[in-house]
C-alpha cells in the first residue's frame, strides 16, 4: 500500500447534486432556487444521507416561508475534500464543515475572491470546543505514543481536524512522523471506520474525535470500559417512573464521553460515575441520585478492547458554513434557523444530536480560528 495521501478534488455526490455552480438568485425567484446542504462523513454516508432526509425537508419548509417554493437538497460528501471542492465550485451552497476543513476552504475560495463564510458553531458536551483521540486495540502492546513506532495507523481523512490534524502533531510531538515511523498508515473516511478497523484487528491505533467509540458500546459492549451495574431505588421519584418501570434493574454504562438515549439515564450516568470507577465487582454503595436514593451494585467490569491512549489539546468545535458569494439575507435566515432549532422543532434538532452529538449553535466568526490556521500554517499543512 502506497504511503500516500490523495487529496481528492472531486464533489462526490450521493444525491442530484449539480455539476454547475449555483447562480440562482435567491431572492427574485426562489421557486427556481435550490439550497444545497452539505455534510461531513461522520458515519457511513448513505445511511447518513437517510438520517438526515427529515431534517432537509424542515428546512425547506421553514425558508420557504421567507423564500416560497425553494427547494433544500442534501448531500453527504464520501471524502471532506468533496465538500471543500464543492464550496469553492459553487455547487455547494451551506456546509457542516471540521475547522481544518472549513481553513482549507477558506483558502481555496480566497483565491477566487469568495471566501467561505462561518456561520455558526455547534456546541457539544456545553462547550464550543472538543478533543481528538488517539485509539489503541488492547492486544497491540502498545502502552504510548512512542509505542506506535512500526505499527499499523488509520487516520480519517487527510482534511480531518480531530482525524488527522491535530493528531499528527501530537504524534510529532512525542517523536513519531506517521510519514516514516508507522508501519503503514490508511486514510479510512470516516470515524466509525477507523473505530471498526481497530476492532477487528485490522489496524492497531488509530485516530478520531472523543469519543467514536459512542456509535458502538450498545452492539459491542466490550468495545469500550464499562460496567453492568445493579441499580435499586428507594422511593423513586416521579420523574423517573416512566425511565425505569421497576425499582430495581441492571443498565450497562461505559466510562467515555458520551450521552445517553435517556436524560434522566445521563444524570443518573454522570451521578454515579466516579463511583464506579473506584468499585470493585459485586461491591456496592448508596447514594442520592435525580430518582432519589439509590443503591448501585456492580456486577461486571470490564476493560474495553479499544482504549484510549491520549488526547489532544483542545479544537474548535465544527461550523455551519455558507459559501462566499451566498445571498446575505439568505445566511441569516439560515443562522436563525438553526439558533433556534433545538426550542422550536426538538424531534428535528434530535437529528443533529444523534448523528453530531450537537447540544446547541452560537454565532462565529473567522478570527475566531486563527489560532488553529497558525498551527496547520506551522505544520505545513495550509
Amino acid at each position: 500500500m502506497y504511503k500516500k495521501i490523495l487529496f481528492i478534488t472531486v464533489l462526490l455526490c450521493l444525491n442530484s447534486c449539480s455539476s454547475t455552480p449555483n447562480t440562482c438568485n435567491f431572492e427574485k425567484q426562489p421557486e427556481q432556487c435550490t439550497l444545497v446542504i452539505g455534510f461531513v462523513p461522520s458515519q457511513q454516508a448513505q445511511t447518513l444521507k437517510d438520517d438526515i432526509k427529515p431534517l432537509e425537508e424542515y428546512l425547506q419548509k421553514e425558508l420557504q416561508e421567507q423564500y416560497p417554493g425553494l427547494k433544500v437538497e442534501s448531500f453527504v460528501a464520501v471524502k471532506y475534500m468533496g465538500l471543500i471542492a464543492g464550496m469553492k465550485a459553487g455547487t455547494v451552497d451551506i456546509s457542516f464543515l471540521a475547522p481544518f476543513s472549513y481553513l482549507l476552504s477558506r483558502r481555496d475560495t480566497e483565491k477566487i475572491n469568495t471566501p467561505t463564510k462561518p456561520l455558526l458553531r455547534t456546541i457539544r458536551f456545553g462547550k464550543n470546543s472538543y478533543r481528538a483521540q488517539i485509539l489503541a486495540s488492547r492486544s497491540s502492546n502498545i502502552e504510548s505514543i512512542k509505542d506506535l513506532k512500526g505499527k499499523l495507523f488509520a487516520f480519517t481523512d487527510p482534511a480531518s481536524t480531530s482525524g488527522f490534524l491535530y493528531p499528527q502533531i501530537t504524534l510529532l510531538a512525542e517523536g513519531i512522523d506517521y510519514r516514516t515511523d508507522l508501519k503503514n498508515y490508511a486514510m479510512l473516511g470516516s470515524h466509525d471506520n477507523v473505530v471498526q478497523g481497530i476492532y477487528r484487528g485490522e489496524w492497531d491505533a488509530g485516530a478520531t474525535y472523543e469519543d467514536a467509540r459512542k456509535n458502538f458500546v450498545y452492539d459491542f459492549e466490550n468495545i469500550a470500559p464499562g460496567f453492568k451495574v445493579e441499580l435499586t431505588f428507594t422511593d423513586m421519584k416521579q420523574i423517573c417512573v416512566d425511565t425505569f418501570l421497576h425499582d430495581t434493574l441492571e443498565k450497562n454504562f461505559w466510562d467515555i464521553l458520551m450521552r445517553y438515549q435517556s436524560p434522566i439515564v445521563d444524570s443518573i450516568a454522570q451521578e454515579i460515575m466516579p463511583y464506579l470507577k473506584n468499585m470493585e465487582v459485586e461491591s456496592k454503595t448508596t447514594i442520592k441520585t435525580t430518582c432519589g436514593l439509590t443503591e448501585v451494585k456492580i456486577l461486571e467490569k470490564w476493560d474495553g478492547e479499544i482504549f484510549q491512549l491520549a488526547l489532544t489539546t483542545p479544537i474548535p468545535n465544527d461550523i455551519v458554513a455558507a459559501r462566499g458569494d451566498l445571498d446575505e439575507n439568505l445566511m441569516k435566515e439560515i443562522e436563525k434557523i438553526f439558533i433556534e432549532l433545538p426550542e422550536k422543532n426538538n424531534k428535528i434538532f434530535e437529528i443533529l444530536n444523534n448523528i453530531y452529538s450537537i447540544e446547541g449553535f452560537e454565532k462565529t466568526n473567522h478570527e475566531d480560528f486563527l489560532e488553529l490556521k497558525i498551527l496547520a500554517e506551522k505544520s505545513g499543512l495550509l
